[in-house]
């Protein structure tokens, strides 16, 4: 059955002379690309034995994160052995990215042996729709596959053929605007000839404008941590920092239609690893004028939030209970007595009772240089749950940005420990928007810098402000998370050379 399927696929990507994208292969009736779904794990070996005999050797997987469990069946972490027949699948190597991650594999069948390149898009985090930033990377990466006829691109998911055809529609396109102009219409009707590879969703066609827009207009911003010279006084010139606010402001149009094209689905998708929210539960998102945000490869890891006022307090820590919230990123002092409430207590007022059903009972604070650590274990209706605040010192809430840089970053840094075990996390401070945006976009380009040694302070603005365009709106922040980075980068080269 698999034989039949994959070889009828094989059959419908092979491309006549209306193909304009296949540049080498122009005029001529030979198949570059292999569209597949994935099988079920039982067909683990036919899978392998086809891609051996097809002389594979670059794969595209699309898998998002919920469904990457079935995609470990066939790529694993490491060496597998087929029961039956002598094929055996291994990681070679694997070199990590924020938006993909790039793999070798070694196929060994009948005592041969060939390697396998595969790129995975680790940040295709929803179901449906991927992020602008982070498709347009995947695809630039991809254009790095050559196309050849006697070793076909095998573009594969679990998710559903649909995916597949929306990455060939972004692939073709990107490679004819290498050398002609683009016509992702008419690509679309070549496509469209090939169930196999079917555009079904008219969410995916129109992201692949952007995605081409994406790769053929905008240039890079990000600069190798390598290449900074940290013995100068500032890491990047003025001159330099205005054209990066250019740069964000150009392609400020570009997010908001991807945003638009977003907007239908992510309402059902808000709370992927979480159960879905009760009807009673939207008055505490609406009350508290959340805003959930994504972090790498973890969806929905973020919930960002104003610190209650009196009013919302009780529905602030109802929400706390309903989604098992466990950490509190709080980046302003509370203005307790502005307030006239206690949002968590202290030693001096160890318990609060916040409604009749909720209380919050204070276990212990240990006071730090630049942030105290608070645990508290709130009691509500279902369970006991303990909390744990993580809540800066000295930035007062007038202010964009805080008063030290270098407490700022060891903050961010010592914070990322605890985030690893929780999902997810509440980021609040006093509006819910200046503090907490410039710290999530502060986690995201620490992560840059350690997983790719790139520091991109341009596009973590851009990730962020891709949730809610209020994010780090002025440019004294933008400054500040250049000076915070080139903190940061003198820290790690201090910590290096000790």
């Amino acid at each position: 059955m698999l034989t039949k399927t994959f070889t009828r696929l094989q059959e419908e990507i092979s491309f006549g002379k209306t193909s304009r994208y296949i540049l080498s292969q122009k005029g001529t009736k030979t198949k570059v690309y292999i569209a597949a779904e994935l099988p079920d794990s039982r067909y683990i070996d036919d899978f392998f034995k086809l891609i051996w005999d097809e002389n594979i050797q670059h794969t595209i997987l699309l898998d998002n994160a919920d469904q990457y469990e079935l995609a470990q069946n066939f790529w694993p972490s490491s060496s597998h052995q087929a029961e039956e027949d002598a094929v055996s699948i291994e990681l070679i190597s694997e070199k990590v990215f924020v938006d993909f991650s790039c793999r070798k594999y070694a196929l060994t069948y009948q005592r041969q042996t060939r390697e396998i390149d595969q790129l995975y898009f680790s940040s295709w985090l929803e179901p449906d729709i991927p992020y602008l930033s982070s498709a347009a990377a995947f695809f630039r990466e991809m254009l790095k596959f050559p196309l050849r006829s006697e070793s076909p691109i095998l573009v594969h998911c679990s998710s559903g053929i649909e995916v597949v055809g929306f990455a060939l529609l972004c692939d073709m396109c990107l490679r004819q605007a290498r050398d002609e102009e683009v016509d992702i219409s008419r690509t679309l009707q070549n496509l469209a000839v090939y169930p196999a590879a079917v555009v079904g969703n008219i969410r995916h066609y129109l992201l692949a404008h952007l995605v081409v827009l994406e790769n053929t207009v905008v240039g890079g911003t990000g600069v190798k941590c390598d290449n900074f010279d940290l013995n100068l006084p500032i890491l990047i010139s003025n001159e330099e920092i205005q054209k990066h606010l250019e740069h964000l402001q150009e392609m400020l149009w570009l997010d908001q239609q991807a945003k638009m094209i977003k907007a239908e689905v992510l309402h059902e998708e808000m709370l992927a690893e979480n159960p879905p929210l009760e009807e009673h539960q939207y008055t505490y998102v609406d009350t508290l004028n959340t805003v959930w945000v994504d972090r790498f490869t973890k969806s929905h890891q973020f919930v960002i939030a104003p610190h209650p006022s009196q009013h919302s307090l009780a529905y602030f820590w109802q929400f706390m209970e309903e989604l098992n919230i466990t950490v509190i990123i709080s980046l302003n002092e509370p203005q307790w007595c502005r307030q006239k409430c206690r949002i968590w207590p202290d030693k001096h007022h160890p318990q609060m009772n916040p409604s009749k059903s909720t209380s919050v009972k204070h276990d212990s604070t240990t006071k730090l240089k630049n942030y105290s650590w608070i645990k508290v274990v709130l009691t509500g209706v279902k369970k006991q749950t303990p909390i744990e605040i993580l809540s800066l010192k000295n930035w007062p809430t007038a202010s964009n940005c805080p008063e030290d840089v270098a407490d700022f970053v060891n903050f961010c840094i010592e914070t990322k420990d605890v985030l690893k075990g929780s999902n997810p996390v509440l980021v609040t401070c006093h509006d819910g928007l200046t503090a907490s945006g410039l710290y999530v976009a502060m986690l995201y380009n620490i992560g840059r810098m350690k997983i790719e040694e790139v520091c991109d302070v341009c596009s973590s603005v851009r990730k962020i402000k891709s949730f809610r365009q209020d994010f780090l709106k002025s440019e004294e922040q933008f400054i500040f998370l250049w000076e915070a980075a080139e903190n940061y980068l003198k820290e790690i080269q201090m910590y290096e050379t000790v």
